[in-house]
């Protein structure tokens, strides 16, 4: 993102690409904690949206899957479901975006540098690593 921003007005339209992703994931996240603990008790929601808001939602998860915690009261479906579903949204929000993104400002632009290419190996990577962990999932 930042090479975007620093680069020329044709670089904009990149950089805003990248910050409407980001953006449409936070908000499907935010969206997807109000439903998941709306009809538990107490302060629950507003816990979650604290780790929501710091792009912290996918590690919680994880850790609840990993500390057995099962299906809590009120909450729309157990700690496993969850975790894929915010894999999901970062995936489809963030990761897959991130990879065409990158692809046209290499192409649109004529190549890349060294490093651009190695961000764009991590990101199609990491998107193939998510999808498959989200399979083993449910296996």
């Amino acid at each position: 993102i930042l090479n975007f921003r620093a680069g020329g007005a044709g670089q904009k339209v990149y950089y805003h690409a990248m910050l409407v992703s980001l953006g449409s994931s936070v908000l499907l996240q935010i969206i997807l904690t109000i439903m998941q603990n709306k009809g538990r008790e107490g302060s629950a929601v507003e816990k979650e949206l604290f780790w929501t808001v710091l792009f912290l939602k996918t590690p919680r998860d994880a850790f609840k899957v990993a500390s057995g915690v099962k299906h809590q009261k009120g909450a729309l479906m157990d700690p496993l479901m969850e975790l894929s579903y915010s894999k999901g949204v970062e995936l489809f929000t963030e990761g897959i975006p991130a990879v065409i993104i990158q692809v046209a400002a290499a192409v649109f632009r004529g190549g890349s540098t060294q490093m651009e290419l190695f961000s764009l190996a991590v990101s199609i990577v990491t998107c193939g690593f998510t999808s498959a962990q989200i399979s083993y999932d449910f296996d």
